[in-house]
């Protein structure tokens, strides 16, 4: 039956297989999501086309998965050719909930060319704030998976957290969460600077909480938030725990955590 399934699937045109994800809802039928990676670059338009609408981010029928699937799709296809479709869709500012936990291992497995399209969306103050602050930590994800551009990428956040007071604080605070996670003892004075600013969101974090952070041993290799393989968001385990949460009326589509 499974052979079967993977065969029909097999048949269709690219831009039919990915319409296919607008219809599933959580009953994701065997062998699509393994044939739509097995697409690669050939989906990437198809698929950038559904993170892209605003009207399926805010939809209350099944089609409102079609974005976040399309999203992880991307990350496990891994073509740094999809960083445009994900900053479009950072732009379009869609709930938290659903992007924030997610998105940072998703730009990761982009691979270290995603890295300028991601940092010219942090610089851009016409955005917002928080989506800023989820390029940011895809930035340091990018890091974690792709040690090379260590240096280059805690450059560019240390600068960002200069310039602070010309910065939208949220994303100032997203930068510092970063380059905590980071732990860039380097960029603590910097971070001092921008609190004595008033430029930090201290609801969220304290200059406290970044000295202890700074202190403790590096943990961000191992969170998914950051390090985890985006075709985890289709094991059975994780979709049965979205459904479940539909099912108690809470259609959350972003659940954060190890799947």
């Amino acid at each position: 039956m499974a052979n079967d399934e993977r065969l029909e699937w097999e048949k269709l045109p690219t831009e039919e297989l990915v319409a296919e994800l607008e219809y599933t809802g959580l009953q994701l039928p065997p062998g699509l999501i393994d044939e739509i990676v097995r697409r690669g670059a050939e989906a990437l338009p198809y698929l950038g086309r559904l993170v892209t609408d605003a009207r399926r981010w805010e939809s209350e029928d099944d089609d409102r998965w079609a974005p976040i699937f399309a999203l992880h799709l991307l990350g496990a296809i891994g073509d740094p050719a999809a960083a445009p479709y994900i900053v479009e869709a950072l732009r379009l500012d869609p709930d938290p909930d659903e992007i924030v936990e997610n998105t940072p291992t998703v730009i990761a497995h982009l691979g270290p060319e995603a890295i300028p399209e991601f940092a010219r969306f942090l610089l851009d103050e016409r955005a917002y704030g928080l989506m800023r602050a989820v390029a940011a930590d895809g930035l340091a994800a990018i890091a974690v998976l792709h040690p090379q551009t260590r240096p280059a990428v805690l450059g560019f956040l240390r600068r960002f957290v200069e310039e602070a007071p010309k910065r939208d604080p949220e994303a100032v605070t997203g930068v510092i969460l970063s380059l905590t996670e980071l732990r860039d003892r380097e960029a603590m004075p910097a971070i001092v600077q921008a609190f004595r600013a008033g430029r930090v969101d201290q609801d969220l974090v304290t200059i406290e909480d970044v000295h202890d952070g700074m202190r403790s041993p590096e943990t961000i290799s191992r969170d998914w938030h950051y390090t985890g393989d985006p075709l985890a968001f289709f094991s059975e385990e994780r979709l049965e725990a979205l459904r479940k949460k539909q099912r108690n009326g809470r259609p959350d589509r972003g659940v954060p955590g190890t799947p």
